[in-house]
């Protein structure tokens, strides 16, 4: 709840530029996992953020097409500390 909805949208935005997937654990051997949407315009990941951080009854700032770009930036240089907030 907090990585989605919190003030600072980097983590959301982060997994939609780049992507996840889950960690095999010792109990768990299927992972998950969630394509890069690089290939989307600042704008377009800027609306799919705030559209999650906005659904299903949830309140959160949105984000905009500038932050977006300003993190993709960020982590060109330094993918391991890049945030929204810097």
């Amino acid at each position: 709840d907090t990585l989605v909805l919190g003030q600072d949208a980097t983590t959301v935005v982060r997994i939609i530029l780049g992507g996840a997937q889950s960690p095999v654990t010792p109990h768990e051997h299927t992972t998950y996992s969630m394509p890069a949407f690089a290939a989307l315009s600042n704008r377009e990941i800027a609306d799919v953020a705030t559209y999650l951080r906005n659904s299903w009854g949830n309140h959160a700032p949105p984000v905009s097409a500038g932050d977006v770009g300003k993190l993709r930036r960020a982590l060109a240089r330094e993918p391991q500390v890049a945030t929204l907030a810097q």
